[in-house]
């Protein structure tokens, strides 16, 4: 757990970050990053559960019923999809592939479902803007433009793109 001395100043630190998700204007990329990075992300966040998946992927499904699906190696758009064999599944993984989904499995956020080759510097990012549901912050931590659909106001939507 994250404690510091001056609680107060994460209590104001939250509430500003708070308040700048909430706000309608859009807020710059760098911003968010610094809203996010400033942000208890751990403990606010890491609160649900969390499986592997056979393809060496881990997905994490959120109390607000989304999951943030994070893949790498072979069948995977990511920086090691080329590594096969014994020892494979240890090789470093600076990008990696990248999904979102609601709780009746659709995609959201992403134009294309899922973001491949996502700089692995940007995964607690993402995690606090699936926690808040900030579809615009991860498709630009994911390095796509943000194009919003009606999948992505519904959390029981399985409607494809198209």
């Amino acid at each position: 757990m994250f404690v510091r001395d001056e609680d107060h100043d994460l209590q104001a630190e939250d509430a500003a970050m708070a308040s700048a998700l909430s706000s309608k204007e859009k807020v710059n990329i760098n911003e968010k990053k610094e809203i996010y990075k400033g942000q208890k992300a751990a403990e606010a966040t890491l609160q649900a559960t969390i499986r592997i998946t056979e393809q060496g992927g881990m997905q994490y499904k959120f109390e607000n019923g989304y999951t943030l699906s994070i893949g790498c190696g072979v069948g995977h758009y990511s920086s090691n999809n080329h590594c096969m064999g014994e020892g494979a599944s240890y090789e470093p993984c600076s990008e990696v592939e990248v999904a979102v989904r609601n709780r009746a499995g659709g995609f959201v956020a992403l134009p294309m479902d899922v973001s491949g080759w996502v700089d692995a510097k940007n995964i607690p990012l993402l995690f606090t803007a699936v926690a808040h549901k900030d579809w615009a912050a991860v498709a630009e931590f994911c390095g796509e433009e943000y194009q919003p659909h009606e999948r992505d106001d519904d959390p029981f939507s399985d409607v494809p793109l198209g």
